[in-house]
């Protein structure tokens, strides 16, 4: 939220493109972003849920990835067609381009998992930040000790007794 805030306060007192630096008078010159109310901001702009951001490297990627495996199979296909080629490589230059569209899915699956992850993060934020008041009258904040199996109660010499080495002599039976 205080990120929108900041947001709208930025826009709000940005200068028109059509105005210039030099001959505008009322430039706030601090924001105090602290005295901006997030609940005004809230009822204007709704909230858009985060998203994962695909960068432009990504991409970038992504397409180098895409490009080298079909100039693979290529590369495959002008192998199979010379005459030493085999059926091997004719496999090859088929198989490359599959792995070129693994990428693409592989990546669009990555994206998918990221929003997906991101949602639930904010799911889990907004039910931690705000219980209700029915919510804490039923959480339960201890285990039922019936619940845990009891621990074997020794003394001092019972426990030094069990852990003192247990050694066999020569020609014992095992």
């Amino acid at each position: 939220m205080l990120l929108v805030g900041m947001v709208h306060l930025c826009t709000r007192f940005a200068p028109k493109p059509h105005t210039n630096l030099c001959c505008t008078s009322k430039i706030p010159q601090r924001v105090d972003f602290a005295a901006v109310s997030t609940e005004k901001l809230s009822d204007t702009a709704p909230e858009q849920p985060r998203r994962f951001r695909v960068r432009l490297w990504h991409i970038l990627f992504l397409i180098i990835a895409v490009i080298a495996t079909l100039a693979l199979a290529w590369w495959q296909w002008t192998r199979f067609q010379s005459g030493s080629g085999t059926f091997q490589n004719l496999g090859y230059a088929l198989q490359w381009p599959f792995f070129g569209a693994f990428f693409v899915y592989a990546y669009r699956k990555f994206v998918e998992f990221e929003n997906q992850k991101l949602a639930s993060d904010e799911e889990l934020f907004d039910a931690t930040a705000q219980p209700t008041s029915s919510d804490t009258a039923q959480t339960i904040t201890e285990i039922d000790p019936s619940f845990l199996p009891q621990r074997e109660q020794l003394s001092v010499e019972e426990f030094n007794q069990l852990q003192q080495p247990q050694r066999r002599r020569r020609g014992e039976d095992r």
